[in-house]
């Protein structure tokens, strides 16, 4: 199986780290989907179906997996990617097991790349799917993923074909009723979406009162560096096309990565720092609506106390005092103005540029 450091080295090769603009007017294509019908499969996995609702934790014991619904749009609809697994005789999403420490995003995304060779953006979450197996409950999260690059073979054991077809085509095909409600929400979920916000707290930076120096100066210590690097990759999975940085040594580095991999520059705004923001926060806010709506993905870089103040006016539901670890990501979905979806990303450390068994 590839690991990261494969599978972005083939993204690299065509000349780009990631798919140019997934996002655009997908309102068209709404309703003509499916018809109503569901059906089971004789020849499924899963034995008794254990929904786990996305947000609830799984069970110590469950087996946990990511993958996603890969979409792309043509001149007459939208197709998603099916794989069929010759062990089951089936036709499911890409999907897989995580490996130790791995988080869902991560393994999600390279279980899609590995098993349909496709590059893929990241976009927002879709409903979890959690079922009984012959080997004990599994948790499978899952994003929708566009994709913008040409096809391969299908890569590992697990899978020896796979195919797009339309909605319609894709409702009869599926072998399992669960993944009939990942196609429905599909395009509830991405087809208003015309810019992606990727709102990073800076990485940890030691203890600001040993620091003594200024403080726009303190930079990154060794767990920043690590956590800095996992988002290197995170956040090159959802294509960033502009990064912004408050004028902070900790903020920029934690980009630094990123920008590396990216071949990209890193713009520094004080406007995005906490200085700029407790003189004039309503200029700060309005900076922050402008990129929201200006139809890009663009990855920005503050400080905790502007990130947990701004979060709010941009029509985020913050979860109680937390929200603002270190090191942590926002993934917004704005459309026309408003929010339109919004994924938490405490931590991503595990996520790392390194192949591995």
């Amino acid at each position: 199986m590839e690991g990261y450091s494969a599978i972005r080295a083939r993204h690299k090769s065509d000349g780009h780290l990631g798919p140019g603009r997934p996002w655009g007017n997908l309102t068209a294509f709404q309703g003509r989907a499916m018809s109503p019908d569901r059906h089971n499969c004789p020849m499924e996995e899963a034995l008794t179906p254990a929904p786990s609702p996305h947000g609830e934790p799984a069970p110590d014991t469950a087996v946990l997996a990511g993958g996603g619904v890969v979409w792309r749009r043509t001149d007459e609809e939208v197709q998603v990617a099916l794989v069929h697994r010759p062990k089951y005789d089936d036709w499911s999403f890409p999907k897989g097991k995580l490996r130790s420490g791995e988080p869902a995003l991560a393994g999600a995304w390279r279980e899609v790349n590995e098993e349909t060779g496709l590059r893929t953006t990241v976009g927002p979450r879709l409903p979890t799917s959690g079922y009984q197996t012959r080997q004990g409950p599994k948790v499978v999260e899952y994003w929708a993923m566009h994709a913008a690059g040409p096809g391969g073979s299908p890569f590992g054991d697990e899978v020896d074909n796979w195919e797009w077809l339309s909605l319609a085509r894709a409702r009869q095909r599926l072998s399992y009723e669960r993944d009939l409600d990942l196609l429905d929400a599909l395009l509830p979920a991405i087809s208003r979406i015309r810019t992606v916000f990727l709102v990073v707290r800076h990485a940890s930076a030691g203890d600001p009162k040993a620091w003594k120096g200024d403080d726009r100066a303190r930079p990154l210590d060794e767990a920043g560096r690590r956590q800095a690097d996992a988002l290197r990759w995170a956040l090159a999975a959802f294509s960033p096309e502009l990064l912004l940085s408050a004028d902070r040594t900790r903020c920029v580095q934690t980009l630094e990565p990123l920008a590396a991999a990216l071949g990209s520059e890193i713009e520094e705004d004080p406007l995005f720092g906490e200085d700029a923001y407790l003189a004039a926060p309503g200029r700060v806010r309005q900076r922050f609506l402008e990129l929201s709506a200006s139809g890009k993905t663009i990855a920005v870089c503050s400080q905790g106390n502007v990130i947990q103040d701004l979060l709010p006016a941009l029509g985020v539901r913050v979860p109680g005092k937390g929200g603002v670890e270190k090191g942590s990501l926002w993934a917004l979905f704005f459309g026309a103005g408003e929010l339109v979806a919004s994924d938490y990303y405490p931590t991503l450390l595990g996520w790392q540029g390194r192949d591995r068994a």
